[in-house]
């Protein structure tokens, strides 16, 4: 069951409601704490990854200067100046595959942790959907203290012209049937017909 099934009102079990309501509302306030911790957890391992992905890049950095600085002279025999050195350590496919690498890194723990961040706004709205519920909850208990829910109430004056139609018809139908009886009662009775 989701959040926004839980955050349905049944107006006829309110009293299942509000015993429900403090539980439902703890469970989410838990997810919020555990999706608040897990977002600092990501942030953390953001700024971890960035700082051990400098890291790897400076090392790499090093070991291909050494390298080329070991290895290469100019046809004169001459030492390479440093923006040679610079240019040829930012060509080395070593290198590069490095700063991919930890390129790749960084965009997957910056991604968990806007999917961190997202998860814990959500759950910081579903907690005040909750507080919302709440009085929700409070207003349908008034309404059905008030008689809201109860069957429609007839005003006294319409009772009254009611019951007074009902007797008038009543009072005529008994005069039509007294004067039917009583015409009948009038009438000679024919023997033998």
């Amino acid at each position: 069951m989701g959040y926004r099934d839980d955050a349905r009102i049944d107006i006829y079990s309110l009293h299942t409601e509000w015993a429900g309501q403090p539980t439902v509302y703890m469970d989410y306030a838990e997810q919020y704490a555990d999706a608040v911790a897990f977002m600092m957890r990501a942030q953390e391992k953001v700024s971890v990854t960035k700082t051990e992905g400098k890291k790897k890049i400076d090392e790499k950095r090093a070991e291909v200067d050494a390298d080329i600085r070991a290895s290469f002279t100019t046809s004169d025999g001459k030492k390479l100046t440093e923006a040679a050195i610079t240019n040829l350590i930012v060509l080395d496919e070593e290198f590069k595959g490095v700063q991919e690498q930890v390129a790749q890194e960084v965009a997957v723990a910056i991604n968990d942790h806007i999917e961190a961040v997202r998860n814990k706004e959500l759950l910081e709205g579903v907690k005040v959907g909750f507080s919302h519920r709440k009085t929700a909850l409070e207003n349908e208990v008034q309404l059905f203290l008030q008689g809201y829910y109860s069957d429609p109430k007839v005003p006294k004056s319409y009772k009254e012209a009611q019951q007074q139609d009902v007797r008038k018809g009543i009072e005529d139908s008994l005069k039509d049937m007294n004067k039917k009886t009583l015409a009948r009662r009038r009438r000679p009775v024919v023997e033998g017909a």
